[in-house]
């Protein structure tokens, strides 16, 4: 009987511990690969509307009729500029034609590459918690350790008792 008990003890022993499943430390990073690549290159830019200043000079004449005595005209380079007259009406034309600059620009373009995350197992975590059948199991034990200290209490007394009298 004793034997028994003591396996069975030993048994209890043996299985009262659960350890949950393997888990992992945090995800950890490779440093990622960064290049920097430098580039120039040439952008258009449309230059902006210039402007001409004009100056003209009319006087009348014994007949009354209107002439130019003087025409003057300052402009930027680059502008084409064309007038008449006739019949004291002054036409003036100027035209600008499309204009473009380049200008030196600098791009600086980084790539990364996409950094690989790998997981190291660790040591399984050992977790002092109880199953349900655990529970249980501690239950009855309880009832049963309060039932045979009863018992022996009653037996206790039975035996005191019957050697009294």
């Amino acid at each position: 009987m004793g034997k028994i008990f003591i396996i069975g003890l030993c048994f209890i022993g043996l299985v009262a511990c659960k350890t949950q499943a393997p888990t992992y430390t945090p995800p950890i990073q490779i440093p990622v690969f960064t290049k920097e690549k430098v580039t120039e290159r040439l952008v258009p830019y449309a230059l902006p509307a210039d402007s001409t200043i004009i100056t003209a000079l009319f006087e009348c004449d014994s007949l009354n009729k209107v002439n130019m005595k003087m025409f003057e005209e300052l402009k930027a380079r680059g502008l084409i500029s064309s007038f008449s007259f006739e019949n004291g009406i002054l036409k003036f034309r100027l035209i600008q034609p499309p204009d473009t600059i380049y200008i030196q620009v600098t791009d600086t373009i980084i790539e990364r590459d996409k950094p690989i995350t790998y997981y190291i197992p660790s040591q399984p975590l050992v977790v002092y918690k109880q199953t349900d059948k655990q529970v249980v199991e501690g239950w009855f034990g309880k009832i049963f350790m309060c039932l045979l200290g009863l018992g022996s209490i009653i037996g206790v007394i039975v035996f005191i008792w019957k050697r009294k009298f």
